[in-house]
């Protein structure tokens, strides 16, 4: 169970604040009888959203009701969620370069098609539904513009049983640093931790994956520590791995491990070079055969607008620091807060997992599954 931060305690007082002078003039006479289920990853990230975009809009709308459930945000789950009507969903947050890869599959909507269409005709346009493709993000058709936030993959250990500092290399010393270690159950961040602590210099990392010597070479490299491995799906998962001592060392998001570090006594290392960032974004699943959720138009458009995104950036920011950071400003939002990389990091390349991932996932998956 991951900590209670004490910092969001101040959250319900300035959400009350802010919002209760809009109540009565925004609460919506519109009832419907399904509620919308909204599927997020869960942590640290899902607490910032619930505080920033969850309560507030429950608290301004009567409806739609939210659904807020908890997932791994992986392509394949996505892909029996849709098609074969798997604890369907209407608002899932996920990868940037997964949803770029199951929007080409028709797995999500565009958000210039889910504009022109999602709006009923007696309801009015909302200022950020127009123009139409006002919602669409310009780095996918199918992202809802305005929410992506960066997750860092870093190296992390138990400070109580390895007392220095890591690198990717060190993690594959099992026989100097002997114990079980944590990897992502699945090709993409897997295979780029594997070919850097092959010396694979970060620059040259999708050049080396795009070719069939490079693949070779990554997965000859998983082999060298394949029975000491612990496999996670989630970013909740690799945290308890390591804070339960099944690990003594495992790829983790950062932010997961700081936010756990806040009130923790024995804290858990950081390894912040050769981190690995990636990006995570709302987008909506094509309903395939069933209608889009009443009011789903309005939790979109709720949840992306810049007064929301301000508040979720600082209450995640601040989830992850010490106490002696001052409490965000609702009343002057300021966009520069949202959390920057953290060098020497490198981006993990949305082209290269777009073009490459079947094959790939299908290649490690078949490896994992081998004796």
């Amino acid at each position: 169970m991951l900590p209670r931060f004490s910092r969001f305690l101040f959250s319900f007082s300035l959400l009350s604040s802010l919002f209760s002078t809009q109540v009565a003039a925004s609460r919506t006479k519109k009832t419907s009888d399904s509620p919308i289920k909204v599927m997020t990853i869960s942590g640290a990230l899902q607490e910032a959203q619930r505080l920033s975009l969850f309560l507030p809009f429950t608290t301004l709308h009567s409806s739609p009701r939210l659904n807020i459930a908890t997932w791994s945000g992986q392509l394949e789950v996505l892909q029996d969620i849709i098609i074969h009507g798997k604890n369907a969903a209407d608002l899932v947050m996920m990868d940037e370069s997964d949803i770029d890869i199951a929007c080409q599959k028709g797995l999500l909507i565009q958000m210039d098609q889910f504009t022109n269409t999602a709006l009923p005709e007696s309801s009015p346009k909302h200022p950020s539904s127009t123009p139409d493709n006002a919602l669409a993000s310009t780095i996918s058709p199918c992202i809802i513009k305005n929410t992506a936030v960066p997750i860092h993959l870093v190296l992390s250990w138990d400070t109580k049983r390895f007392n220095r500092k890591p690198n990717w290399r060190d993690f594959w010393d099992i026989s100097r640093n002997p114990g079980r270690r944590g990897l992502f159950k699945g090709a993409k961040g897997t295979l780029e931790i594997a070919l850097l602590a092959d010396n694979v210099a970060p620059e040259d990392i999708y050049a080396v994956l795009s070719t069939s010597a490079g693949v070779r070479r990554a997965f000859r490299k998983l082999n060298q520590i394949r029975p000491y491995i612990s496999w996670w799906s989630s970013y909740t998962d690799s945290l308890t791995l390591l804070r339960e001592g099944q690990v003594l060392m495992t790829s983790a998001a950062a932010e997961e491990i700081e936010a756990y570090n806040v009130n923790a006594q024995n804290k858990l290392g950081i390894q912040k070079n050769e981190s690995l960032v990636t990006n995570l974004a709302w987008s909506v699943p094509a309903p395939y055969g069933r209608p889009l959720a009443s009011g789903l138009d309005n939790v979109v458009t709720f949840i992306s607008a810049p007064r929301q995104q301000t508040l979720f950036n600082k209450l995640f920011t601040l989830s992850t620091k010490a106490a002696d950071k001052d409490p965000p400003s609702i009343e002057k939002p300021d966009h520069t807060t949202t959390k920057k990389l953290l060098p020497p990091s490198f981006q993990i390349d949305q082209n290269f997992w777009q073009n490459h991932y079947s094959d790939l996932q299908r290649r490690f998956m078949v490896w994992f599954s081998s004796p």
